[in-house]
C-alpha cells in the first residue's frame, strides 16, 4: 500500500499548502492534514482547483505545548496559505497561541453545528467529485469513511462517526484544511 508520508519532503517543491488540524489529548488524536493545490485544465472552471494529501500526522497523548511545537514545525514550511485549527473544547487554548504567533496565517475555527454541517459536506463533495486524494492507509481511510449525517427524533441534523482509530479525527482535520483551501479558491463551491 501507498502511505502518505507524516512530514513533507523537504527535498521536494510543493505548491500552495493548506493545513487542517483537528485537536485532541488523551481519548482522542490529533491529526494534522495537508493538502497541496494542484490545477485539473481538463475540468470546467468551477471544478478546476484539485488538492493532493501531501501529510498527515496523528499524535496522542501528547501535551499542548509539544503539539504547539509540532503544528509551529508545519506553519514553517514554504508555500503555506492557511492552516485551520480547531479551536472548540480543547483547542481553544492552542489555537489562541498559534493565531497569537502566526496571525493571519492560522485560523481558529469553532465547530458548532452549522459549521461542522458545512465542513462535512464540502469534503463529502469534494471527495465525491474525485478532487481531493485520499490516503489508502487502511486506519486513516476508516476515519474519513466513518462520519455519518444523523437526524435526531426532533429533526435536527448532525454529524458522528466512529473508527478503529478514532472519532472521526481525520476527516475533521481533512476538513479543515479544505475549508481553508476553498476560501482562497477562485471560485465557490455553491457554483459546484
Amino acid at each position: 500500500l501507498s502511505m502518505v508520508p507524516e512530514q513533507l519532503d523537504p527535498s521536494q517543491k510543493y505548491g500552495d499548502l493548506f493545513i487542517g488540524v483537528d485537536i485532541g489529548r488523551f481519548k482522542d488524536q490529533t491529526c494534522i492534514w495537508v493538502l497541496e493545490r494542484g490545477f485539473d485544465k481538463e475540468a470546467p472552471p468551477h471544478l478546476r482547483d484539485v488538492y493532493r494529501t501531501v501529510a498527515v500526522k496523528l499524535v496522542q497523548n501528547m501535551t499542548f505545548e509539544a503539539q504547539y511545537q509540532l503544528i509551529s514545525q508545519y506553519l514553517t514550511l514554504p508555500n503555506v496559505i492557511k492552516c485551520n485549527v480547531d479551536r472548540s473544547g480543547l483547542g481553544l487554548q492552542l489555537a489562541e497561541q498559534l493565531v497569537s504567533e502566526y496571525g493571519n496565517l492560522v485560523e481558529g475555527v469553532a465547530i458548532s453545528a452549522p459549521e461542522k454541517q458545512g465542513l462535512v459536506e464540502r469534503t463529502l463533495k469534494y471527495i465525491s467529485q474525485e478532487r481531493v486524494s485520499l490516503p489508502k492507509d487502511p486506519d486513516i481511510k476508516s476515519d474519513i469513511i466513518c462520519m455519518r449525517r444523523i437526524v435526531t427524533q426532533k429533526g435536527n441534523i448532525s454529524y458522528d462517526g466512529r473508527s478503529n482509530i478514532g472519532h472521526g479525527d481525520c476527516f475533521i482535520a481533512l476538513a479543515m484544511a479544505l475549508r481553508g483551501a476553498d476560501k482562497t479558491a477562485n471560485f465557490s463551491m455553491s457554483t459546484a
